[in-house]
């Protein structure tokens, strides 16, 4: 699969100009027609990205040791490209990709149009428009592939192109999926895998590492949260808290990251909590597990800081395995909006489709 506007975008994060991104959440489905000629639009994009050699040959630069010459020939090939996509009819699910795609290749033609003439100074004033519709295009493909069921781009870099993201959202990734409103990976209908960092708001970063379902009975913890089963006896020869009947202890274990401006703390004690099926929720003041190994505590954080220890709840039996974790006091786009995240395995997530 071509993919020349990655290519194109990961070759300036190597010249250190511009960030990329990470990882966008999935969209819904969305109305029938929409994708009508979704497949006819994203063959012709490919075709027309094929013929622009300056463009697709990009990450083969060092834009830092790029002549004039070839400055104004790059300036040229994206102006090309803007004018060649405006000639494409893409559907209605697709136009703000389209759009985004488009103002993006016109913005790089004005980038080193004006790098031509001042250097790489003259990246200055195009660095934030391109940040941001950088994230706008690449949120906005990922919305048009799962609506339609069709692949623009090989999202995970793995060689095989898969509709949506691909396999990028596995425990090795560290990238943040950043929060795109109401829609996608957030919702309760579509909570955020395991072992994916997520932007809460406010600075902080949350990530939930690992389950232990039934954590009173057995360690059924997963390999890569090593979280153990509650111990039922104290070094003083006390007996740990049980479950009351009907209830079973869930140890979920979190990460908090923050890259705020001023130090704070992140209270996880009182934001997280946690629902089931029967849609009343679990918090750890009044569902409380009592002691459990490696809480997580919450001292001042400062940027670029980060705790992580686990929290519990004692959750109805009934509701087991359906339970997902919520931070009450997240925002979403400075809007307050609760951020749900799953407890299953990643594999067993369920995302929105067409």
């Amino acid at each position: 699969m071509h993919r020349s506007a990655r290519s194109l975008l990961v070759g300036m994060v190597t010249c250190g100009l511009f960030a990329w991104t990470g990882l966008q959440p999935v969209a819904p489905a969305i109305a029938q027609g929409e994708c009508d000629g979704a497949e006819i639009y994203v063959s012709d994009l490919h075709g027309l990205l094929d013929t622009l050699g300056a463009v697709n040959d990009f990450d083969e630069y060092d834009i830092t040791s790029m002549t004039s010459e070839e400055l104004n020939e790059f300036g040229d090939a994206f102006a090309d490209a803007k004018s060649k996509l405006g000639g494409l009819t893409p559907p209605s699910a697709a136009m703000p990709f389209h759009t985004a795609f488009s103002e993006l290749m016109g913005t790089f033609s004005q980038l080193f149009s004006s790098m031509a003439t001042a250097g790489l100074f003259g990246a200055l004033p195009y660095t934030d428009a391109i940040e941001n519709l950088t994230a706008e295009a690449d949120r906005t493909e990922t919305d048009f592939e799962n609506a339609c069921n069709v692949v623009v781009f090989d999202d995970d870099d793995d060689g095989t192109p898969e509709v949506g993201v691909g396999s990028v959202r596995d425990s090795a990734s560290s990238e943040a999926i950043p929060p795109t409103g109401n829609i996608g990976v957030g919702r309760r209908e579509y909570p955020v895998p395991v072992a994916t960092p997520y932007h809460v708001g406010n600075g902080w970063t949350l990530t939930v590492v690992g389950v232990n379902a039934d954590a009173a009975e057995q360690d059924n913890s997963d390999a890569a949260g090593q979280i153990p089963a509650l111990d039922q006896s104290s070094s003083a020869g006390q007996s740990e808290p049980t479950p009351p009947a009907g209830r079973q202890f869930l140890i979920v274990r979190v990460r908090a990251s923050y890259m705020g401006e001023e130090p704070t703390e992140f209270g996880g004690r009182y934001r997280l909590r946690a629902v089931g099926d029967e849609s009343v929720s679990y918090s750890i003041p009044d569902d409380s597990c009592g002691t459990i190994p490696d809480p997580l505590p919450d001292p001042e954080v400062f940027a670029g800081g980060t705790i992580e220890g686990n929290v519990c709840w004692a959750i109805r039996t009934t509701e087991a395995g359906t339970v997902v974790m919520y931070d009450a006091l997240a925002t979403v786009n400075d809007e307050d909006q609760q951020v749900f995240f799953s407890l299953k395995p990643p594999s067993t997530v369920v995302t929105p489709t067409p």
